[in-house]
């Protein structure tokens, strides 16, 4: 079973790594690949106590034309940071834009968004603009940028922006297409939904009124509306049908539905959007519990960190004694005394067992499928937050924001970026073939789809 389940593993692998070019060739590689990978963990399940201690050798190697595939005491190595990675290092093409700016982009880190509804916002220190994914710069940014708020992002053909005391929504041409009357303030739109700021005069008083606005401007869900003496909070996306709302009078989150009807009271102080029908959420206490979405406490709050969300059947849960372990949706602990662990992605999680260093693969059976030899030894980095070092989206996972690895820790894509794949593309600075230092974003092929040059002079 181990076999066949590494074989399987080993097969998505190479999908990914394989290029539409080159599609006939590599199957023609991959079978020649799998035969050496059954070889290497025994070709027929019965198998001689000669065949066995072959197999239990501290390494071994077996070539193939598509890939060199590395085992260790019958586990998959994976070949991250080694000389057997295949990764792409992202590279420029004939199509490639040039845009250029007046300062180095190697420091426009902070400075370039992400993409979303097919724009990305660009802030450097001469002038603000927007790109389209072909890499076109679209128009310049003439609105205020509010101090402290993230970058201005595209919804469905709109964004909200700010020009002195008033606010619009601008198309993808930077036109003004809707003002939006009495709003002091908005965030940008998440699944539809932009939080604002109304100021109301009552009397010789003023007060600030929260307000939800849609992407035509107007006025929706009235029973979320109240007055706010705080920072504008981000709405939260919809998931699993529901989405997290903040009441600003008694300082708790619940949940609402898609028409703003309020599903889950807010009672909690702090709560994860939901995730396989289930969401954290924490009690006045400070302990955390799960709910459903029909708001009952289905796993009791008896847990002092903030445990993971539920993927794929199971949650990671953090002791007080550090290490974690797994959940099911009852609250039983299914796999315990990890080192560190991450959630489910595709069928596998990443762990550190408590008498390791490296970093494992395992399967949602939690067999172990691989070790990645080569790694900082941690999946989580250090302070209150406990953020991991690896992020999942768009089916691609970013290892330390240095790799995109595939689910068993092979290399896919070699650069650094700054934030996860969004509309298909990835902010990316890397050397490229020729030694040169390029900031740009690329596809999930590699490819750059824009650059950004200083100006010669």
């Amino acid at each position: 079973m181990k076999r066949r389940n590494l074989i399987s593993s080993f097969m998505c692998v190479a999908l990914l790594l394989a290029t539409p070019d080159a599609s006939a060739q590599f199957f023609k590689k991959l079978g020649k690949a799998l035969q050496e990978v059954d070889k290497v963990l025994g070709g027929t399940e019965a198998k001689t106590g000669e065949q066995n201690s072959s197999q239990n050798k501290s390494a071994e190697v077996a070539q193939s034309n598509a890939k060199t595939v590395v085992t260790e005491n019958g586990l998959y190595v994976a070949d991250l940071y080694t000389d057997r990675a295949k990764a792409i290092r992202p590279f420029i093409t004939s199509n490639t834009k040039v845009i250029t700016i007046g300062e180095n982009p190697r420091y426009l880190i902070g400075g370039l968004g992400e993409f979303h509804d097919g724009m990305a916002f660009i802030s450097t220190k001469k002038e603000n603009f927007f790109i389209d994914s072909l890499g076109n710069k679209a128009f310049q940014f003439q609105y205020n940028l509010p101090f402290n708020s993230p970058y201005p992002s595209f919804y469905q053909g709109v964004c909200p922006v700010h020009e002195g005391n008033t606010t619009w929504l601008i198309n993808k041409k930077g036109e003004k297409v809707v003002k939006l009357a009495g709003v002091v303030r908005i965030t940008n739109f998440v699944d539809g939904v932009a939080a604002g700021l109304v100021l109301v005069q009552k009397g010789y008083s003023k007060y600030y009124k929260l307000v939800h606005i849609n992407t035509k401007g107007q006025q929706i869900f009235p029973n979320l509306s109240e007055p706010v003496q705080a920072d504008l909070e981000d709405p939260r996306p919809l998931c699993d049908g529901l989405a997290a709302f903040y009441s600003y009078k008694n300082r708790t989150y619940g949940f609402r539905d898609n028409n703003g009807k309020v599903i889950v009271a807010a009672s909690y102080i702090k709560v994860q959007d939901f995730s396989d029908g289930m969401a954290a959420v924490q009690q006045v206490d400070g302990k955390w519990g799960f709910i459903d979405t029909s708001g009952n406490m289905v796993i009791a709050p008896i847990y002092t960190n903030k445990p993971s969300s539920f993927k794929e059947g199971y949650a990671v849960v953090r002791k007080k004694n550090g290490s974690r372990c797994y959940i099911d949706k009852q609250g039983n602990i299914v796999k315990d005394n990890f080192k560190d662990a991450l959630p489910f992605y595709n069928g596998y999680a990443f762990v550190i067992y408590s008498d390791k260093n490296e970093i494992y693969t395992i399967n949602k059976d939690f067999k172990t499928t691989s070790i990645i030899k080569h790694s900082d030894y941690t999946l989580h980095g250090m302070g209150m937050d406990d953020k991991p070092y690896i992020d999942f989206d768009e089916d691609m996972i970013l290892y330390q924001g240095k790799s995109y690895i595939s689910s068993l820790g092979d290399e896919l894509i070699d650069g650094e970026f700054v934030h996860m794949f969004h509309d298909g593309l990835a902010y990316c600075h890397t050397d490229v073939a020729d030694g040169q230092n390029v900031t740009g974003y690329i596809n999930k092929k590699g490819e750059f789809v824009v650059i950004f040059k200083e100006t010669e002079f």
